[in-house]
């Protein structure tokens, strides 16, 4: 059986305007440490919940993205902040859920790596070190089909991004794909290793995006357009007052915040604004290149009609306010 059809299988079986004046009931979102998640944790700290109707709202964080799959597909969490393609993943294994907002994308947060390298066309038969099923895998597969390869023209050293980063850097392998914070790490203990190719190539094919479930859909829809509006209010506060925002993400993610500079500015969060203007507008286009990349990464095995995951209402609810 191929590898894909395993990890589904496994994940299978882990299976208005005006907010009202008082939700009594938990909203769930389901999340992970990533700094991109981290608007959750400034509406929290600031009391933007609270100010759209929103008395309950539970942030449960998952180390593992299958883990945090697993809980919108058996209901444990009624929302979801997950990378563009986790929703490629729940369509294929039947239990499908919706793209309502944009949270983040990544520029030279996520990335290919190398010291002696200089290019995706100098991979060919290389050992890359790289977490498979993950944004890492998305972001690889997509540089390789973007060059005219395939993955098949490396030599595959599945990892996690931090160990595929601390692999590089003793020089067990010549090639990482990691993110932030542990490339920065690498790249400031040996200032030979670059970066040959970053997620800005193609802005948002590593991003991260709020979706619901079906049962959210029918039933929470006044709460998917409070929590939009107080993670639009989460970004204003960041733009108004980084340091301190930054300091409650970091904090949040288990980091020091004087270790995250570099992560911070290799990321983009969508504001408000943003998600009038693509969630409709670049993101489509996007997300069938996130699932061409998640077909050759084996994340997913058919074809996807993307547009049908994504639910412009709830922004376009929030755009008419």
């Amino acid at each position: 059986m191929k590898k894909t059809s395993l990890w589904i299988s496994s994940l299978t079986l882990g299976i208005a305007l005006q907010a009202p004046a008082a939700m009594a009931d938990p909203v769930r979102i389901a999340l992970n440490p990533w700094i991109g998640h981290g608007g959750w944790h400034i509406a929290e700290s600031q009391g933007y919940f609270e100010e759209n109707g929103l008395d309950d709202v539970e942030l449960i964080s998952f180390d593992t993205g299958k883990d945090r799959l697993a809980a919108l597909a058996s209901g444990q969490a009624d929302f979801g902040s997950v990378p563009a393609q986790a929703p490629l993943v729940l369509e294929e294994i039947g239990t499908p859920v919706k793209i309502i907002g944009l949270l983040d994308q990544a520029f030279d947060a996520d990335a290919i790596l190398s010291r002696d390298i200089n290019s995706i066309s100098d991979l060919q038969g290389q050992r890359v070190a790289y977490s498979e099923g993950s944004t890492s895998d998305i972001l690889l597969n997509y540089a390789l089909d973007q060059n005219g390869m395939s993955i098949d023209d490396i030599e595959k050293v599945p990892m996690p991004a931090s160990q595929a980063a601390t692999a590089l850097l003793a020089g067990q392998v010549p090639v990482a794909v990691s993110y932030e914070p542990y490339q920065a790490s690498i790249m400031a203990q040996d200032s030979d290793i670059k970066i040959i190719y970053s997620a800005g190539e193609n802005p948002g094919i590593v991003s991260d995006v709020l979706v619901m479930t079906e049962s959210a859909g029918e039933n929470l829809r006044e709460e998917a357009v409070a929590l939009m509006k107080s993670w639009g209010q989460a970004m204003d506060y960041y733009n108004e007052h980084t340091e301190d925002a930054r300091r409650i993400i970091a904090e949040a993610s288990g980091a020091n915040p004087d270790d995250m500079e570099a992560a911070f500015e290799g990321l983009e969060f969508y504001t408000l604004e943003d998600n009038f203007s693509d969630i409709e507008g670049a993101f489509p286009e996007v997300l069938a290149d996130v699932e061409r990349a998640s077909r050759l990464a084996g994340i997913t095995t058919e074809e996807i009609d993307t547009a049908s995951l994504i639910d412009p209402s709830i922004i376009e609810a929030l755009r008419d306010e």
